[in-house]
């Protein structure tokens, strides 16, 4: 992993990173019970463009990432044509300052990380002439895309007693999409700690 940030100006702050994971037996986190799926490992590329502008109490984020995934082609499960492509964004505003001069205040939308296009190639034994019942390898293609997720974020904190307690609350909810009962997810939290 290689990040390179690049201060613009005072305010404002670029950044520019590049990721290459190998996974010696899975695909993007994922294994098998069986060895042999993905037994020959895989590798995802990554890079991710940000940005960050600080305005007085007002700091304004943003970012993007693309990612693809290719799997080595001894795996019963690879990645189809010419692999799995992925990509998620983020774009934030915090505040300083929103109830007292100790506190701070952040806002998110994001599309977390998801396959946009790709399929899985599944080889295995099977009839391939129904007529003389003669075996061989049979190919299934599995669509792995998955549902664009909205997911919305907020979270605040704060200090007291001049530093020596914090309080913190975070919130988290699935803006676009429901379970199949219909429901939203969401968390909340809140943390608090005292020194002494």
């Amino acid at each position: 992993n290689v990040t390179v940030d690049y201060q613009v100006a005072k305010p404002l702050k670029l950044n520019l990173g590049y990721t290459r994971l190998s996974e010696p037996n899975a695909m993007l986190g994922v294994r098998s019970i069986e060895a042999s799926d993905f037994g020959a490992g895989s590798t995802t590329e990554a890079m991710t463009m940000g940005a960050t502008l600080e305005t007085g109490d007002f700091t304004f984020a943003g970012s993007v990432s693309r990612s693809r995934s290719r799997s080595d082609a001894r795996n019963r499960l690879t990645a189809g044509g010419a692999g799995l492509d992925g990509s998620a964004w983020q774009i934030a505003v915090g505040k300083a300052r929103v109830l007292g001069t100790n506190d701070r205040l952040r806002l998110s939308v994001a599309k977390p990380l998801s396959i946009d296009s790709g399929t899985l190639d599944f080889a295995q034994v099977g009839i391939v002439d129904r007529e003389t019942g003669a075996r061989g390898i049979v190919t299934d293609t599995i669509d792995v895309t998955g549902p664009r997720r909205l997911v919305g974020e907020a979270l605040y904190g704060m200090t007291m007693l001049g530093g020596q307690a914090e309080l913190g609350a975070f919130g988290r909810a699935d803006l676009g999409s429901r379970d199949e009962a219909g429901r939203r997810g969401f968390a909340v939290g809140l943390r608090t700690m005292v020194a002494f």
